[in-house]
């Protein structure tokens, strides 16, 4: 397993999108970990000369998190391109919002978007931080994003 640090601007060099993420409790000015099957590491990271995918679960740990708000909808559909909506064909987005709101000027703020769990909806994450973030994955499960794109249900999270 290999760990690298991405507090800061490095954060804006991994995306989720294509990942699907998992998370559990969440403590006050502690340590908040979210597993993610799919990150994608930028070039700019200087882990290869190329964007690259981990088809694996990385760990992606923040220490010193005060606040944490997920806006998630459920997807209607298997293929994950419909939302529900409720009887007057409104969106039904909701809201979780984790530690207090209060004091957040030392924080930096994080937003992660990707697939939630096992494809039960889309969310977005942000994270209020004041410590560092690192990722941890394992570097026999990076691939190319070619390879990645060219046969995406290979790669995917089952």
């Amino acid at each position: 397993m290999k760990q690298i640090d991405v507090t800061g601007e490095r954060f804006d060099f991994v995306d989720y999108s294509e990942g699907n993420i998992f998370f559990d409790t969440f403590s006050e000015k502690e340590t908040f970990v979210i597993k993610v099957w799919g990150a994608t590491l930028m070039h700019e990271l200087e882990i290869d000369e190329q964007d690259i995918y981990v088809a694996g679960m990385s760990d992606l740990i923040f220490e010193d998190v005060a606040y944490i708000s997920i806006n998630y909808g459920i997807y209607a559909n298997e293929e994950g391109t419909k939302f529900i909506k409720d009887m007057d064909g409104n969106s039904t987005d909701m809201q979780l919002v984790l530690g207090k709101k209060e004091n957040l000027s030392d924080y930096t703020e994080y937003l992660i978007g990707g697939i939630l769990g096992r494809y039960a909806g889309y969310g977005e994450i942000t994270i209020y931080c004041k410590g560092k973030i690192k990722l941890t994955y394992d570097e026999k499960a990076l691939i190319n994003t070619t390879e990645f794109c060219l046969n995406t249900e290979k790669y995917r999270f089952h």
